[in-house]
């Protein structure tokens, strides 16, 4: 529940005690909202981060393998197109959902 604090109607220098928790609990809930939005950017980006990092081996070990078989066509790739286009959509899904919680989060819709 979010009401205004009318600070024209207070004597100057004069703050009530219930007014000092109303701004200690939005300095709180803005603290936490910031907390938590860098804790799911950080975990966003180290998880992407480590899906990259797979492919990038899975593609030098294709590389020696293909390599090692001297192209005599028994080979058959581990990356094909189809792994690459299922990361990059899962990536864009990813992102999608990460930014609608973020947003959600930092900027509630009003109750009522």
């Amino acid at each position: 529940m979010t009401e205004s604090i009318n600070l024209s109607d207070a004597p100057i220098g004069r703050i009530s005690d219930r007014e000092k928790a109303e701004v200690a609990s939005i300095r709180t809930d803005t603290w936490v909202r910031a907390c938590m939005a860098a804790a799911l950017v950080g975990l966003f980006i180290f998880l992407n981060w480590q899906v990259m990092d797979f492919v990038g081996k899975a593609l030098q070990q294709d590389a020696k393998l293909l390599a090692a078989s001297q192209f005599n066509g028994v080979y058959k790739a581990l990356i094909t197109p189809e792994v690459v286009m299922a990361l990059i959509t899962a990536t864009a899904v990813q992102l999608g959902a990460a930014i609608i919680t973020i947003v959600g989060y930092l900027f509630p819709k009003p109750r009522g």
